[in-house]
């Protein structure tokens, strides 16, 4: 039976021999480890060999077919994307346009620029950011092929990702005046989860005054980090911004982050390659930086000459 090579899972395995080590390679590839792993698994599974040596999680060294498909493999790379390129550059150029909303942090987008740039070099990714509500707009109006929003739970917009709550940020210090009312910092209206804001607060009528609004995240924590008021944001965005503990605030619930994507049928290999970045891997680098896990030890050069032939 013919066994067909997966490229991407073969740029996997080239990439850890060339990094000596799971933890620069799932750097390179912006993949996280345990991705990186599974691709591995993937690939020594499809070929019924073991290309790696591992024990407990570490990485031992290469195996006698690693080895032979290392040799031979980066030619094949090579060729492969020599290949795509021309076949690129012959043809039409074409380009991606994503919509992101406007609470992600910086370092993530870095990620998924990176990821893109090295997978797809000769096709354009597109980013435009906004509010969730116009975003949605704009897929509609197809003016954006994706869009990763934030809404409330059980809305069934597109593919929820992940569910975060929702915390109330600000400094400890901040004097709430007039009997008690709640200076709030606020995205502009669009927001999804600004209703939950204002809602919460006016179901245990507590008196609140919107005392500074912008659609801009670097500019709300702007706001946050001068004392001027509380703002509530979903646990990804708060970075190293003051949570505020005040039992009297209410509850916020939950929001969640959503990817809006066309009908199957539309979806170019560039398109289906970055939707399922962004529902794996991209969301995994979230929930890693919000539950730190211990990395794997990288291999190192010698210990990659050391083990004997399998």
């Amino acid at each position: 039976m013919r066994t067909d090579l997966n490229i991407g899972l073969l740029r996997t395995f080239l990439t850890i021999v060339e990094c000596e080590g799971f933890a620069r390679a799932s750097q390179k590839l912006c993949l996280t480890q345990s991705a990186v792993s599974r691709q591995l698994s993937k690939l020594e599974s499809s070929l019924g060999v073991k290309l790696l040596s591992r024990k407990q999680g570490r990485l031992l060294g290469v195996t006698k077919a690693g080895k032979e498909l290392s040799l031979s493999g980066n030619e094949l790379l090579s060729l492969h994307d020599t290949v795509v390129k021309k076949t690129i550059v012959t043809g039409k150029l074409t380009s991606i346009r994503l919509g992101i909303v406007n609470d992600i942090a910086p370092s993530y987008i870095s990620r998924l620029l990176t990821h893109f740039s090295i997978h797809f070099p000769k096709i354009t990714l597109d980013m435009s950011s906004g509010d969730s509500t116009q975003l949605l707009s704009n897929m509609k109006s197809r003016m954006i092929d994706i869009a990763l929003i934030r809404q409330p739970p059980n809305n069934r917009v597109g593919d929820p990702l992940r569910k975060e709550r929702l915390k109330w940020v600000g400094s400890p210090d901040i004097v709430f005046h007039n009997n008690g009312v709640v200076p709030l910092i606020l995205f502009p209206e669009g927001c999804a989860y600004r209703e939950q804001i204002i809602q919460a607060l006016d179901r245990e009528k507590i008196p609140w005054k919107a005392v500074f609004s912008s659609p801009d995240i670097a500019t709300v924590e702007a706001g946050v980090l001068s004392k001027v008021g509380l703002v509530g944001l979903p646990e990804s965005v708060i970075g190293n911004l003051p949570v505020h503990s005040l039992s009297s605030l209410p509850d916020l619930g939950y929001s969640e982050l959503t990817l809006v994507t066309p009908k199957a049928s539309k979806l170019s290999s560039a398109l289906k390659d970055l939707i399922s970045y962004i529902q794996n891997d991209f969301i995994s680098y979230i929930q890693k930086d919000l539950e730190p896990q211990k990395e794997l030890e990288p291999v190192t050069a010698n210990s990659l000459e050391s083990v004997a032939a399998i």
